[in-house]
């Protein structure tokens, strides 16, 4: 069976930089370019894929800033010695033979959600994406595999009902609730994790959750009818795109030693 392996690769070199100890700017750069190259090249020799799509961030802003202006602007720039060195990190990782791809005006998530998506609904074998996006893992009911390269795991089912309280169906009106601080994401206010998954463990849905609780006069109800077009927002912002028009071929993203 064929395998489609999905890399988040600017996600690994920035969790790579992150996890070194201060020093010298251009070293602890060159040092987390290393690191990352290292991971890229264990996780292409741990799953064994047939293809294989590398892929990064546009850089600039994506539909999410335009639809929602303050998306991730509490986030720190990629520092100085990091971004000069970023274009021979993408030199190295075309050294697999796929040449690191983005897709203007659109994140990994949604270049990876396309791509493997597609795989799965062609019947081409399993897709993997190594990312550590949270909005991926709602596509888990769809067949997607989701391994997490820094902590050498599956997230899969189980990991999420004990992380989030939900089941992955549900994640993403979990979020549309509760939101996501470290994208700068709203949810509804004064709606934390665990009463979001509270009510939508209840009522199966946020259209359940507003057409139930919603109505109520109690404080619960107040607040989720103040934060229908915040839910609204924040669950199309961690929605992945999944119908882009990539331009790319399976032949393209196909490793040397693999057969056609």
């Amino acid at each position: 069976m064929k395998t489609l392996l999905a890399i988040d690769a600017l996600q690994i070199l920035r969790r790579a930089y992150e996890t070194l100890p201060e020093g010298e700017p251009a070293q602890r750069a060159a040092d987390g370019m290393r690191s990352a190259l290292a991971t890229v090249r264990g996780l292409v020799e741990l799953h064994a894929p047939s293809h294989l799509l590398v892929t990064v961030d546009a850089g600039g802003q994506s539909w999410r800033h335009l639809r929602h202006p303050p998306y991730r602007s509490s986030r720190k720039p990629m520092p100085e010695a990091l971004a000069e060195g970023l274009p021979d990190y993408l030199a190295e990782l075309a050294a697999f033979g796929v040449e690191a791809f983005h897709k203007p005006g659109h994140e990994s998530v949604d270049v990876i959600a396309t791509a493997c998506l597609r795989w799965l609904e062609e019947g081409r074998g399993v897709a993997i994406a190594c990312s550590a996006s949270r909005e991926l893992l709602a596509l888990l009911p769809r067949g997607l595999q989701v391994w997490d390269a820094a902590r050498r795991e599956w997230h899969d089912a189980g990991w999420v009902e004990r992380k989030y309280g939900v089941p992955p169906a549900l994640l993403t009106d979990y979020f549309a609730c509760c939101g996501d601080p470290d994208d700068d994401i709203p949810g509804i206010d004064r709606v934390g994790g665990k009463t979001a998954a509270k009510l939508l463990n209840a009522h199966g849905s946020l259209e359940a959750v507003f057409a139930g609780p919603g109505t109520l006069l109690d404080a619960t109800g107040r607040h989720l009818r103040a934060g229908h077009a915040d839910a609204l927002l924040s669950r199309e912002l961690v929605t992945p795109k999944t119908d882009l028009r990539l331009g790319l071929t399976w032949r393209s993203l196909q490793l040397p030693a693999s057969s056609s």
